[in-house]
């Protein structure tokens, strides 16, 4: 176990020697006869307690902790133990204001000396301890708020998401949710036709164009100088501004996946619906057609049939047909009377039918605007 480092500052050789004989066998003792020296060199070694002359020349013991205290490092990360062999109350309380943790007055004994530097060693890896504890905790606090709010704002682009009817609508609530992650994006949607959207509702540059054209079938996310592509079978946007650093970068990554992957869902369920809107519109024209048709045909049909009973019924006793001859062109005429019914019926069976499926693609439909009008629009708090 290496040991900690501590400074001994003095300019009398017989203290130093003294300090250095007492305290080497449990500390690493970096010696200096002069506050200047100790000053320049407290970065590099950065000790736990410094063992500081006051009456020290050039530079005494209090303008040395004015010096450090006020450039290389704060009160909380060294103790100042002051030696002198001026005891009094106004020397304990300059001492005191300038940040000293402790106070030797010399002559001294050695089992003192070494129990201050303990304490004050063990104080100060205690402290920091404690410090980094704190620290930890806040960078966590803070980690746990930020991934929250970033769960509520990738939540929240789900809800305001299944409330879109049409493909300017998802690029509103894609622009409005990636703003709220201070990022710049532009987005390329290629079902059922090609369609590019800026943030600033400006045309798209050729060039960016090309760019979606050129990268979309690069993978899931693809970085490309300083932009990162998202893709997904159906829809792609370029993020202009990443974050540098790998832990923002890290959960950009892991949002922006879910967020394609929203997107790709609500163009294909828009596309999907546009079709089941356009096949219940030429269902229903045919249906109609065919409605029209069949009462066209029918009055055609009765009509021609009517005509021919009456002329034949009134030729019969010019036709000199004999009675079996009669009666069989009455049958036939009977029989192809019962099959155009039949005919007939069969029409109505289609056309019924029909209408039966058209009936059930709106229920369908109808089903799916309720469920999305159904549901809730608030974001979703966590706190």
């Amino acid at each position: 176990m290496s040991k900690e480092n501590i400074f001994l500052v003095e300019d009398e050789k017989s203290y130093l020697d003294l300090y250095n004989e007492a305290l080497k066998s449990e500390f690493n003792c970096i010696s200096f006869n002069n506050a200047q020296e100790a000053l320049q060199e407290f970065a590099k070694y950065k000790p736990k307690t410094i063992i500081l002359d006051l009456n020290l020349p050039q530079m005494n013991g209090i303008e040395f902790c004015s010096a450090l205290f006020a450039k290389e490092c704060q009160q909380s990360e060294v103790d100042i133990i002051f030696v002198s062999g001026d005891a009094d109350l106004s020397t304990k309380l300059k001492a005191f204001d300038v940040g000293a943790a402790d106070f030797l007055t010399k002559p001294f004994e050695l089992k003192e000396l070494r129990y201050k530097v303990r304490s004050s060693v063990s104080r100060k890896i205690r402290e920091q301890a404690l410090i980094q504890d704190v620290s930890d905790n806040q960078q966590l606090i803070y980690t746990t708020m930020e991934q929250a709010s970033q769960y509520n704002n990738v939540m929240s682009f789900f809800k305001n998401l299944s409330h879109c009817n049409n493909t300017s609508d998802v690029s509103e609530v894609f622009f409005d949710t990636m703003s709220k992650f201070g990022l710049i994006c532009s987005l390329s949607v290629r079902i059922p036709d090609l369609q590019y959207f800026r943030s600033d509702q400006q045309e798209m540059s050729p060039i960016e164009r090309d760019v979606f054209d050129l990268l979309k079938d690069k993978g899931r996310i693809f970085p490309f100088t300083n932009r990162l592509i998202i893709n997904d079978d159906h829809v792609s946007f370029i993020i202009k501004n990443p974050p540098q650093d790998d832990h923002t970068l890290g959960q950009v990554r892991d949002y922006v996946a879910a967020i394609v992957e929203g997107l790709e869902s609500k163009i294909l369920e828009i596309f999907s619906q546009k079709g089941m809107n356009s096949a219940i519109s030429d269902l229903a024209d045919n249906i109609a057609h065919l409605k029209s048709g069949i009462h066209e045909h029918n009055k055609v049909i009765n009509a021609v049939m009517s005509n021919m009973i009456t002329e034949i019924a009134s030729s019969f006793h010019s036709l000199e047909m004999t009675e079996p001859q009669e009666q069989f062109l009455n049958t036939l005429i009977e029989n192809s009377t019962e099959q155009l019914s039949h005919a007939e019926s069969h029409l109505v069976d289609i056309m019924t039918g029909l209408e039966r499926i058209k009936s059930n693609m709106e229920t369908v439909q109808h089903a799916v605007i309720s469920h999305e009008k159904s549901q809730p629009t608030s974001d979703l708090e966590l706190f």
